[in-house]
């Protein structure tokens, strides 16, 4: 049962034997790292598919607390690379000995982008409002003032207050 669900995980999983060699990689795994049979990563040191050069450090990092979290980046079959992030484990056996290090990866690349992109349009927005030299006014679905105007130079004014005379909220809205 227990190995049934990591088979058909659509999480990957690899096992690794304590001086890092892979002992076994589930079907999400080979996929992730762009392999289609098991025989084509068993044996190969798991430090083959990382890039940067961590992986050593990483793996010890694993050995003596039991347990490392934290991410890299991947390096697949045809020598593409991707943001993973990794969960890994020391495996013990009845005595408390260490038989083995199990890991499950997510690729978070495309995760990553997005963030990037919407940092990147969050800082082009408050640029924007930062610079405005025309004052916005903030309304809800309704048509209803907020309560909030945005001032030239960006400034948030509360209700009541004034710019060159003008109150707050005091620009004339029309609903479509």
């Amino acid at each position: 049962l227990m190995e049934s669900a990591v088979v058909y995980s659509l999480s990957a999983v690899a096992v690794c034997d304590l001086e890092g060699r892979i002992i076994y990689a589930n079907p999400a795994g080979l996929r992730l790292w762009g392999f289609s049979r098991s025989e084509e990563v068993l044996g190969r040191n798991a430090a083959e598919f990382w890039a940067g050069g961590r992986f050593v450090e990483d793996f010890a990092a694993i050995i003596e607390p039991g347990e490392w979290q934290g991410s890299g980046l991947g390096r697949r079959s045809d020598g593409s690379t991707f943001e993973v992030e990794t969960h890994a484990a020391l495996v013990k056996g009845g005595t408390g000995a260490p038989l083995a290090v199990t890991a499950s990866f997510v690729d978070v690349t495309e995760r990553n982008g997005t963030l990037a992109a919407l940092r990147t349009a969050e800082h082009k927005l408050r640029t924007l409002l930062e610079n405005l030299v025309q004052r916005v006014a903030v309304v809800d679905r309704d048509g209803f003032g907020a309560g909030r105007t945005l001032g030239a130079g960006g400034g948030l004014l509360a209700a009541g207050s004034t710019v060159g005379g003008m109150a707050a909220g005091s620009l004339c809205m029309t609903r479509c």
